[in-house]
Parts: structure tokens; C-alpha cells; sequence
């Protein structure tokens, strides 16, 4: 399973905004490492349990707190 973030970012003329994706909850078995985890708007993981899994996020732009969400998923 595959989990991604789609976040909008505010426009900032030439320059990329660089993003840090902050990743918690219930992530399972595949635990990227945190510098891979706070740069990368997805990543891949399995679980062995069925049941709800809850996963927050929160993207942090140079200005702050651009986005934060937390979500529940169904695992059978």
C-alpha cells in the first residue's frame, strides 16, 4: 500500500518551496527513515493486522504549518 500527500503549496515566484513531511501513527511495518519520511510526500508500507489504522501528517512549509491531516484507513 502506497500513502501520499497532495499538498498545494502557495506560490513563491522562481523558487521551489522545499517541504517537510512530518509522518506519525500507525505506519507500520516499512518505517522509512525519518530524512526520507520528512522529504517525500509518499510512502510505501504493509500491515500484517487487519483493522482502522490512523496516519497523521503535517507539512511544514518555510513559513510554518502549511497543511496538517490525519487519516483512517480500513485495513482487511
Amino acid at each position: 500500500m502506497t500513502i501520499t500527500s497532495g499538498a498545494y503549496v502557495p506560490e513563491s515566484g522562481c523558487m521551489q518551496v522545499e517541504l517537510q513531511y512530518l509522518w506519525s501513527g500507525d505506519l507500520e511495518k516499512t518505517k522509512p527513515p525519518l530524512e526520507q519520511l520528512s522529504v517525500s510526500p509518499s510512502f510505501a508500507t504493509s500491515y500484517k493486522d487487519p483493522g482502522t489504522k490512523v496516519i497523521n501528517l503535517v507539512v511544514i512549509a518555510p513559513g510554518g504549518v502549511l497543511d496538517r491531516n490525519i487519516d483512517m484507513l480500513d485495513v482487511y
